[in-house]
């Protein structure tokens, strides 16, 4: 829950502390979580570091931030 990698990232929708939506192909990826931070995004690919709590895959962004 420390660490997580996601590959075939489109494009950054929103980054905060608390949440990270990423636009995939197929979507948007939610994570929620506390004390997130982007350390990698290249190719593609991202390292999302911090205390994962959720994980959500929808086509639509998350109402409530």
């Amino acid at each position: 829950r420390r660490e997580l990698e996601i590959s075939g990232c489109e494009g950054l929708e929103s980054y905060g502390g608390e949440r990270v939506v990423l636009r995939l192909c197929d979507g948007l990826l939610t994570i929620d979580g506390s004390g997130l931070v982007l350390t990698s995004f290249s190719c593609g690919n991202m390292i999302v570091c911090g205390e994962v709590e959720r994980i959500s895959l929808g086509g639509e962004e998350p109402e409530d931030r």
